[in-house]
């Protein structure tokens, strides 16, 4: 399926997604989860797959942002939030204050990708030059190199609901702010297109989203100024680099949560079970996200990835 279809689906905000084979209403068990817009891809599909073997389980994913599917979670309105950050200490206290203690499920890690236009000069930046663009501190292309356009730096953000600002503002931004020029966009595709179009633009969100799109360019980046800069995905472009991402050279990326209200169990144990094991983690690879392991201790090798691609995600 195309990455680009895959988009799409994501569009309706909410999909309830429906086994091949249902079983009867009254003997299906019914899992609800809601999250992280970057994520919402991946647990689709991962849900997708896992029905086809488990017809008796009927499980309904929406988006909304990290924060909206951890307060679902809490109000008891969903079974599992997806979460690209780690729930607040905040979070925490007040799901014990009401009787949780919060379990979380690791299920792969993203690669956050910091994007310009494809004519754009810049090819790599350290994290303290990204951290003085979204903070306002540097406004002007050639106040980094004078080679580079006396124009001014046009930068997106995704929205302050989404984990993605989260994770962005503590791993990039730590004590700064965001500047008061960043204009905030509700989803990850929309950055996408909006750097895309604007030469002089700079965004971030996560790798997967930015792959397929021949308008951007995604930055190699440095962790400091004295050491190497590390790019997300592999020279050609056309594939994550796993080892990289895995090892923590890449100096920005994230695990990805899912989070229940309690210990798991029964069938929303075994999803998440699943998920963790060799066929959860080939799906992360074909929706382009890091696995938990190697892809070569999955029996995989990453040449597999688009082997079912017809024409590949806040």
């Amino acid at each position: 399926m195309s990455f680009f279809r895959h988009l799409q689906a994501i569009a309706f905000g909410f999909t309830l997604i429906a086994a091949t084979a249902m079983a009867p209403a009254q003997d299906r068990t019914r899992i609800s989860i809601a999250g992280s817009d970057t994520m919402n891809l991946l647990t689709q599909r991962l849900a997708e797959e896992y029905m086809k073997t488990n017809p008796t389980v009927e499980i309904s994913v929406s988006g909304g942002g990290t924060g909206v599917g951890i307060r679902s979670l809490m109000d008891g309105l969903v079974d599992i939030a997806q979460a690209s950050r780690e729930m607040r200490p905040s979070e925490l206290q007040a799901a014990r204050d009401n009787g949780y203690n919060p379990e979380r499920h690791v299920i792969g890690l993203d690669g956050l990708a910091v994007v310009v236009h494809r004519s754009s000069p810049v090819d790599e930046l350290s994290i303290n030059q990204v951290r003085a663009i979204f903070s306002g501190a540097v406004t002007r292309w050639n106040q980094f190199n004078p080679e580079w356009p006396d124009s001014r730096i046009v930068v997106y953000s995704r929205e302050s609901s989404s984990g993605t600002y989260d994770y962005f503002r503590s791993r990039v931004l730590g004590e700064s702010n965001f500047a008061n020029n960043v204009s905030y966009l509700a989803a990850t595709a929309a950055i996408s297109n909006s750097v895309g179009s604007d030469r002089n633009s700079i965004g971030f969100g996560g790798v997967a989203y930015f792959m397929r799109n021949p308008d951007i360019k995604i930055l190699r980046i440095k962790a400091d100024r004295d050491t190497p800069a590390y790019s997300p995905v592999t020279a050609d472009g056309q594939d994550i680099d796993f080892e990289t991402v895995q090892s923590g050279n890449y100096a920005i990326s994230r695990p990805l949560h899912l989070y229940t209200r309690q210990e798991a169990t029964g069938a929303i144990k075994d999803f998440l079970d699943w998920i963790k094991g060799p066929k959860g983690q080939r799906v992360v690879i074909e929706i382009e996200y890091i696995p938990l392991l190697p892809p070569d201790e999955l029996g995989i090798g990453v040449a597999d990835e688009d082997s079912d691609d017809e024409g590949n995600v806040d």
